[in-house]
């Protein structure tokens, strides 16, 4: 195939409103980016193609950074985060580093019983109180390791937002 047959120059090719690079295809109903290539291509017009500018690129590059940062905040792990913005490990950890942030390593295993936040905030009324782990593993039907690694994890995970938000801080104000 030519590269001048190309969804871009199809008659049933439709420009998405939200991005320029990517279409719908009238015959298939799917969406196609503006390179692919089809059998049932048919000329309909010479369109100018779309080239992402280098401003743009940088608005994105900057919205994921600003979301690993709140990620970080919010006690994620690097894991968790690359997964959910769809990016590498290395991005999230390379962000964290540039900003001087410190990222959970500490997570539950899998097959666990995971401890809610309800859970803990009554688990830290009891500790606070005098009760024991045991006594509150029993009563919540929690094992004690599970239920002391939870406390430790969160514990662990608030001095980390602590630190994280004392950096951050001092980074705006040296910016200003």
């Amino acid at each position: 195939m030519s590269s001048n047959l190309v969804c871009l120059n199809c008659k049933h090719w439709d420009k998405c409103k939200d991005d320029d690079a990517v279409g719908v295809c009238e015959l298939c109903g799917q969406y196609r980016f503006q390179f692919e290539q089809c059998f049932r291509w048919e000329f309909g017009e010479q369109r100018q193609r779309y080239d992402e500018s280098k401003e743009a690129k940088e608005k994105k590059a900057k919205e994921k950074e600003d979301n690993i940062v709140s990620l970080i905040l919010e006690g994620r792990n690097a894991k968790y985060i690359s997964e959910s913005l769809k990016c590498g490990r290395e991005l999230v950890v390379s962000t964290a580093n540039k900003y001087g942030l410190v990222i959970n390593k500490m997570q539950s295993r899998p097959g666990t019983r995971k401890v809610s936040k309800e859970m803990l905030e009554k688990i830290n009324k009891l500790r606070a109180d005098g009760v024991s782990y045991f006594k509150i593993s029993r009563d919540l039907g929690i094992g004690r390791a599970a239920l002391m690694g939870a406390v430790k994890r969160e514990k662990q995970a608030e001095t980390e937002l602590e630190i994280n938000r004392n950096r951050l801080a001092t980074i705006k104000m040296e910016r200003d």
